[in-house]
């Protein structure tokens, strides 16, 4: 067996697990064999309590409240975003003293609200999971976008999808230059958009027909082309998982099973939670479906 003590998240990338953990004065980032548990790549870090880890498939980005730090499958940090402890390069960050309320990841770009000091409204940011030669980050864009308690939810190449309240709605912005496209109306509550997401990311799942997205009191299918939402299944627990052919959303008292497209319902497995209300993560291994409360 094995055990890394004050354990952070762990995540699945590169075939790997990779954990992130806290000692003292110190924190790593380290690879493990899923098999074996043996150790592999693992180096020193910046990353913050509270993190959690965002994969593309190819980086892992931690998502701390003030420093992103990106991972390639080596373990070497290809970028370092906010405040960083110790500079080895003064001055290349575009902004000092943010705060992040959530993050999201594609193809080797990071997307992220801002909240900085000396602006009046949320910031939506994409930069490269690489940096320049002189640990600058590579913003591709970042605009302000005149509202507050914006979440980033999903991104593909061409778009990025920002759940924005007053009124509520998933605002649709070029993934190039940031520009504002269009916006769809999404019946949020209040309390969905209440404070940031835990770890500051938001729950989406990802399925060969949509994408979808856990809002805090519902599940919305977004398409995975232009994120456009398709349907929605209200009163759901969790951002559910894709599981032979069919889309399964944790619900109270069970779990719906529903048509990955159409978003129609197919069954329904009954679940005694045993009174537990709160929210539900899924994930899938071979043929086992797997639920974890609280």
């Amino acid at each position: 067996p094995l055990s890394l003590h004050d354990a952070l998240p762990i995540s699945a990338a590169f075939s790997k697990v990779v954990a992130l953990y806290h000692r003292s004065n110190c924190n790593e980032v380290t690879e493990l064999d899923p098999t074996t548990g043996a150790i592999g790549s693992q180096r020193n870090g910046d990353t913050q309590l509270g993190t959690q880890l965002v994969s593309d498939g190819t980086y892992v980005t931690t998502t701390g409240p003030t420093l992103l730090d990106t991972w390639r499958s080596d373990m070497v940090m290809t970028v370092e975003y906010g405040t960083v402890p110790d500079f080895y390069n003064p001055n290349v960050q575009p902004r000092k003293n943010c705060d992040y309320g959530s993050v999201a990841a594609f193809a080797g770009q990071i997307g992220v609200i801002e909240r900085c000091p000396d602006e009046n409204s949320d910031r939506l940011t994409v930069y490269k999971a690489t940096a320049t030669e002189n640990d600058k980050p590579n913003v591709v864009f970042s605009v302000e976008l005149g509202a507050h308690g914006s979440r980033v939810v999903a991104m593909n190449q061409q778009f990025v999808a920002v759940a924005m309240s007053d009124p509520s709605r998933l605002e649709i912005f070029n993934a190039t230059n940031g520009n504002d496209l269009t916006h769809y109306a999404v019946d949020l509550t209040p309390a969905d958009l209440s404070g940031d997401p835990a770890g500051r990311v938001v729950p989406v799942a990802a399925g060969a027909s949509a994408l979808y997205w856990y809002t805090g009191s519902s599940t919305v299918a977004l398409a995975p082309t232009n994120l456009q939402p398709m349907w929605t299944v209200p009163g759901t627990l969790g951002a559910g998982v894709v599981f032979a052919g069919r889309y399964l959303a944790p619900v109270p008292n069970g779990i719906e099973v529903l048509d990955q497209a159409a978003g129609t319902k197919v069954g329904v497995i009954g679940v005694d939670r045993h009174g537990y209300t709160g929210t539900v993560s899924m994930a899938v291994l071979g043929p086992v479906v797997f639920e974890q409360r609280g």
